[in-house]
């Protein structure tokens, strides 16, 4: 959930905290979550070369990564996809990049071409509209709602797998996600961690639901996949059963409090 919290590209963390939906390393890139790929192949190099470094200036770090990074874009069937292409965090105009990647395979070119750093919006492949038309909503009630009415007109696979994926989770879950994706948005890493385990440790103690041991029971246990959550419906999910998951913890459980005093200068 962490990752979604911190979303700052369009919707899409809504999408992927709401649905449970999963993105490989070129796809982190595209949505700017990461900022660099490479081959696995290269990690020992980056990391001696990271190793030698007598500085944390930041740019100095940003170039000796972008030696070994590759360009990289989502191939056809990711929910991400354009057809501009990315390197490093940044778009490339799609000139001269006629290539796709192979089966989802994660390098297109080599990272020492010039990019353009603007976001096609004229593709319509760009799946990321439907979800900030879908997801930009306030309630979980009106993302579902929206969900349905885009099912409905467009007929598009990819919205009814979204819809079905709200529509078997936990309702209590989907609002307390949406909560935290919201209050993440704005809010530091470390922030974002100590309010998302206070939410853990809130859900493991069944203050006030089973769903957590519930679903572990339905996927896990028993592998029935028929959860009976509590509340069963959204409609029943009250405004202080979401807030009880953002309390504080109590005196017998130590808050996480992370060194951020300790951070480096360039943090």
């Amino acid at each position: 959930m962490i990752f979604s919290s911190l979303f700052l590209l369009f919707f899409a963390g809504e999408y992927l905290g709401l649905t449970g939906e999963k993105l490989n390393g070129v796809e982190m890139i595209a949505c700017g979550l990461a900022t660099h790929y490479t081959l696995n192949a290269r990690l020992a190099w980056i990391e001696e070369r990271l190793g030698k470094l007598i500085t944390d200036d930041p740019s100095v770090i940003e170039n000796s990564l972008a030696q070994y990074g590759d360009l990289v874009y989502p191939d056809t069937r990711s929910v991400l996809y354009r057809q501009s292409k990315f390197s490093n965090g940044r778009i490339e105009d799609p000139v001269d990049c006629h290539q796709q990647a192979p089966q989802g395979s994660s390098i297109f070119r080599p990272s020492h071409c010039h990019f353009h750093q603007h976001i096609a919006q004229d593709n319509p492949h760009l799946r990321i509209q439907t979800i900030d038309k879908c997801f930009c909503h306030d309630t979980v009630e009106e993302i579902t709602d929206a969900l349905e009415k885009e099912v409905a007109e467009s007929y598009d696979d990819w919205c009814s797998k979204a819809l079905k994926k709200l529509k078997e989770a936990s309702p209590l879950s989907l609002k307390v996600t949406l909560q935290s994706i919201r209050e993440g948005r704005f809010q530091p890493l470390d922030q974002c961690l100590a309010r998302e385990y206070r939410m853990s440790l809130n859900w493991i103690s069944k203050m006030v639901s089973n769903d957590f041991c519930e679903g572990v029971r339905a996927r896990l246990v028993d592998k029935d996949f028929a959860p009976k959550w509590d509340p069963p419906s959204l409609s029943e999910v009250t405004k202080d059963m979401v807030d009880c998951y953002f309390a504080p913890l109590s005196e017998l459980e130590p808050e996480l409090n992370l060194p951020t005093a300790l951070r480096e200068p360039s943090m």
